[in-house]
């Protein structure tokens, strides 16, 4: 489908990168608007199947959000 990826060793400074982004991470619970979910992942799908750019998805979700919010205010 298109996807590739070379692998290769880690830097030294990717791994405590890594580490220091562990260290600081912190569980978050979503108890957002599934609408907002529902517009994310229709779009998204697009742009993983290589249909459209990451740019195309990222104006077509905020357009869609941005309407969405407006009706629901």
């Amino acid at each position: 489908d298109g996807w590739s990826y070379t692998y290769r060793m880690p830097t030294q400074e990717e791994v405590d990168k890594v580490m220091e982004l562990m260290n600081v991470a912190e569980p978050v619970f979503y108890n957002g608007d599934d609408e907002i979910s529902k517009i994310i992942n229709e779009e998204a799908e697009a742009f993983f199947k290589g249909q459209k750019s990451v740019d195309e998805v990222a104006g077509i979700i905020q357009n869609r959000i941005h309407n969405y919010v407006g009706e629901n205010r």
